[in-house]
C-alpha cells in the first residue's frame, strides 16, 4: 500500500484551483512535537505520544540539518538520527531504489529540475541510507509548495517526515517566502492527520487534479479531483 503524503507528482495533469468544498475524513490528530534549535544549528526533534516575498534556490543548494528524533513509544528501536540535505547525483541510485513508483521515474525527473532551478529536491538519511524525501517547488501556481513528501515504510513514524518538512519551510523562508503551501487528497487520512500536526491549516480553496500521476489514497475510487490546499506561516511563531 503506497501514500504520498503531499500532493502526487501531476506534471501533464490539469492543475486549477477552486473553492468548491471537499467532505473528507481527518482522523485522530497529533499534537506538534516539540522542536529546539541548539547552538550549533542543529535542530532536535523529540515526537510526544499521539494525543488524538518569492525567491529562487540561490545559496540554498548547500544547506543540511540534523535532526536527533525518538521513536514513538508504539515503537521499538533506538533513537533514529535523521540528516536532511538536498539531493546529490551519488544519491540517485539509492534513490531509485526506494521510490514507490519506479515506473515513473520520478527521482531522474526531480533531480533535472532541481538542476534548472525550479525546485528543491530534499532528501532524509538515516546514517548513509536513505529514508524518505520531498519536494519544494518553486515554480507551481501557490509557490513556493511542499510537494511529495514521501517517507519508507519502515521510516514511517520516527520523524523523518517532520525533519523533512521542517528544511523545506527552512528553505523557502530562506528565500524570502512567509508562507508554504501543499494541496491534498482530503481522502487521504494518513497525509490530513500529519499535516494539521506540523501546523498546516485549510484554506479554503480546491486545486483541481484529472489525473495525478500517483494517487494518494490506496483504493482510487475513493480519490478526490479536488485537493485542499493547506498553508503554513513562517512569520508565526
Amino acid at each position: 500500500m503506497i501514500f504520498f503524503f503531499s500532493s502526487a507528482s501531476i506534471s501533464g495533469s490539469s492543475r486549477s484551483l477552486h473553492g468548491a468544498p471537499v467532505a473528507g475524513a481527518v482522523g485522530a490528530l497529533t499534537g506538534p512535537w516539540p522542536i529546539k534549535r541548539q547552538p550549533d544549528n542543529t535542530i532536535t526533534s523529540t515526537p510526544a505520544a499521539p494525543t488524538g516575498g518569492r525567491g529562487g534556490v540561490t545559496g540554498l543548494l548547500g544547506a543540511s540539518v540534523d535532526f536527533t528524533t525518538d521513536p514513538y513509544p508504539e515503537n521499538s528501536g533506538a533513537a533514529m538520527a535523521i540528516v536532511v540535505r538536498r539531493a546529490e547525483e551519488a544519491d540517485l541510485p539509492a534513490l531509485r531504489e526506494i521510490q514507490a513508483r519506479p515506473d515513473l521515474n520520478l527521482v531522474d525527473k526531480h533531480f533535472q529540475a532541481q538542476a534548472a532551478g525550479h525546485l528543491l529536491f530534499a532528501v532524509a538519511f538515516d546514517g548513509d541510507e536513505p529514508i524518505g524525501s520531498a519536494l519544494l517547488d518553486l515554480d507551481s501556481e501557490m509557490a513556493p509548495e511542499l510537494r511529495n513528501m514521501y517517507v519508507v515504510p519502515g521510516a514511517r513514524r520516527k520523524g523523518a517526515g517532520r525533519a523533512l518538512s521542517r528544511w523545506i519551510e527552512d528553505r523557502a523562508r530562506d528565500a524570502g517566502h512567509t508562507a508554504v503551501y501543499l494541496a491534498v487528497d482530503p481522502n487521504n487520512e494518513k497525509a490530513v492527520p500529519l499535516y494539521v500536526s506540523l501546523e498546516y491549516h485549510p484554506t479554503g480553496e480546491h486545486q483541481f487534479v484529472e489525473a495525478p500521476d500517483v494517487p494518494q489514497v490506496s483504493d482510487e475510487s475513493e480519490a478526490s479531483q479536488y485537493y485542499a490546499i493547506y498553508k503554513k506561516s513562517l512569520t508565526a511563531r
